[in-house]
Parts: C-alpha cells; sequence; structure tokens
C-alpha cells in the first residue's frame, strides 16, 4: 500500500471518527430527555370523584413529556398531619417532583420551610408561598365575577355566601371579593360557614334565596340537594365536577364559573418537570368563563365542559 493509499484512509478514519463524535454529542439531549420523570401527586380524600378532568390532564401532559404520575389519596378526609407524612416520605424515596392539593396550606409551608435540598412543589389551587407555582385562577377576580353574575338577576332575594373555606386560603380571597362587591353595591348578603353536618338544614331553613358557592364540592352538594327536594332557590356556583354540566342543562344551578381542570392537570404536570430540568418557569393565573345554560354549547365552552370529547 502507497504512501497516498495510507494517508487517503487516515483522512477518512479522522473524518469517520468526527462524525461519531459529532452524533454522539447531538444525542445527548435526546437521552436526557427520555429519562422517565417520577412525580407523586399527593390528593385529599375528598377530592377523588372531582378530579377525574384534572387527571386527564396530568396524565396527558406525563405520556407527553416522558414522565410517570404516582397518585396518592389520604385515608381520612382533611388530615393534613398525613398529608405532610406522605410528602415527608415521598421526598426521602426520591419522587423528581410532587404535585399537592394542600389541605392546609400553613402547615404545608412550615414543613417545607424546615426542609433542605427539597425537590420540586407545584400547588393546584392552593397558595402556599410566593416561591411555589399554584395552578389556580385569580381568585379574587373569580369572587367578583360571580357576584356581578348574581347582582345581574337580582331582585330582592336574600344572598347567601356558602363558606367552607377551612384553611383553604384560595376559596376565602374569592368568598372576600365577592362579599365587597356585595357591600359596595348595599346589597345585603350574608356568609354563613358550613359543614357536612350543619349544611343541609342551612339550606332547607332558606327556601327561596340565592346561594352562591366558591368551589366544586359544595356546589356539587347543594346542586344535589335541589335536584332531590325541589327546593326553590337560586345557585351560582364555581368550578367543575361530574355533575355539574347536568345539573348546569337542566337548570338545577343557574350559572357556574369554570376554568379547565384538563388545562389544571396538564400544567401542573409541565412545570414540574420544568423545574426538574432546572428550567425558568413563571406561571400568572388560569382563564376562567361564566357558563349557564344558554352558552353552555358553545364550541369553547363546550370544551371546558365535556374535555373527554376533545
Amino acid at each position: 500500500m502507497n504512501k497516498r493509499n495510507l494517508t487517503q484512509i487516515f483522512i477518512l478514519s479522522i473524518l469517520g471518527i468526527a462524525v461519531l463524535i459529532t452524533l454522539f454529542f447531538l444525542q445527548l439531549p435526546y437521552l436526557s430527555n427520555n429519562k422517565i420523570f417520577q412525580i407523586s401527586m399527593i390528593i385529599n380524600k375528598s377530592d377523588g370523584y372531582l378530579f377525574s378532568n384534572i387527571r386527564l390532564g396530568l396524565e396527558q401532559a406525563a405520556n407527553d413529556l416522558n414522565a410517570e404520575i404516582r397518585f396518592l389519596t389520604l385515608s381520612q378526609n382533611d388530615d393534613s398531619q398525613e398529608q405532610i407524612e406522605i410528602l415527608s416520605r415521598e421526598i426521602l424515596n426520591g419522587t423528581d417532583a410532587i404535585i399537592i392539593f394542600p389541605v392546609n396550606p400553613k402547615e404545608i409551608n412550615n414543613f417545607i420551610k424546615s426542609k433542605e435540598n427539597i425537590c420540586p412543589i407545584i400547588c393546584i389551587e392552593s397558595y402556599i408561598n410566593k416561591n411555589i407555582i399554584t395552578i389556580s385562577p385569580n381568585n379574587e377576580n373569580v369572587g367578583q365575577a360571580i357576584a356581578k353574575a348574581v347582582r345581574h338577576s337580582w331582585i330582592g332575594e336574600d344572598i347567601i355566601l356558602l363558606d367552607n373555606s377551612k384553611f383553604q386560603n384560595s376559596i376565602k380571597e374569592r368568598i372576600n371579593a365577592a362579599q365587597k362587591m356585595f357591600i359596595n353595591w348595599n346589597i345585603p348578603v350574608n356568609r354563613i360557614y358550613v359543614s357536612d353536618d350543619n349544611f343541609s338544614d342551612i339550606i332547607l331553613k332558606n327556601n327561596g334565596a340565592t346561594f352562591i358557592t366558591f368551589e366544586p364540592y359544595i356546589s356539587e352538594q347543594i346542586a344535589k340537594l335541589k335536584y332531590r327536594h325541589s327546593i326553590d332557590i337560586n345557585i351560582y356556583a364555581t368550578g367543575l365536577t361530574p355533575n355539574t354540566t347536568k345539573y348546569l342543562e337542566n337548570g338545577i344551578i343557574n350559572s357556574v364559573i369554570v376554568w379547565s381542570d384538563y388545562a389544571s392537570g396538564y400544567l401542573a404536570t409541565q412545570n414540574a418537570i420544568n423545574l426538574i430540568l432546572n428550567k425558568k418557569t413563571t406561571f400568572s393565573h388560569l382563564p376562567f368563563k361564566i357558563i349557564n345554560g344558554d352558552n353552555m354549547y358553545e364550541p369553547e365552552n363546550e370544551k371546558i365542559l365535556f374535555p373527554v370529547i376533545y
């Protein structure tokens, strides 16, 4: 083999090695993106049957973004101590991120502040602190919007704000904003604190009133009560449940203020993965709409009310 052939072989070998090295480095981001991220989702026991549309969004984002989601439900309703124990366990087990419906945001915040090198945490609905992303609409605007909807059709009946906020600042913000609007308009309004124990008595004793609810669980409970007992009340509701659309369609609920639960789930997963990858991540608020029987079948509203179709 002459010198010229050896030179050509040497050059081709160098070029081949260069191509292989280039291909290898080009594949590094792809290989990194193929990591399956482990995300833990912690929900309250009472959130289970309200959770279907959010779960669709969580699972779709997980499928799109190479993640696996473990769903963990409290054994007892509103057990903040159990929620903190599960949160602590998942962190110790090395989960990549946690998505949570906080039972008691203040206690969760104190727990987080006591820890170092904690994994990314995303909240749905309830704000914990400014450093943790919360997937939620602007709660003050929600309260103002539902108050305006009631005022538009008000003809002098009693207006009752049903408060089951407990530790939930997000619900308190909605109620406070609505109450302030009515006071500014000089419209009498009554804020009543409700629980499962006194709920039915309060509704049945206020026949003819307009009730405003500020979260999905109580919205569905009052709609069921009106349907079963044919009570003459108006219901202005907040949030979706599996039965909200049915009650809206048959006139049990006058109107409901909603946002896309599917988007909530998708954005929670997406933002969790961005934080895992140390990407700069910010989130403002979910858009919301007021839907009633007249506009529920408009295309954009159908996408919110019937997300499984799309």
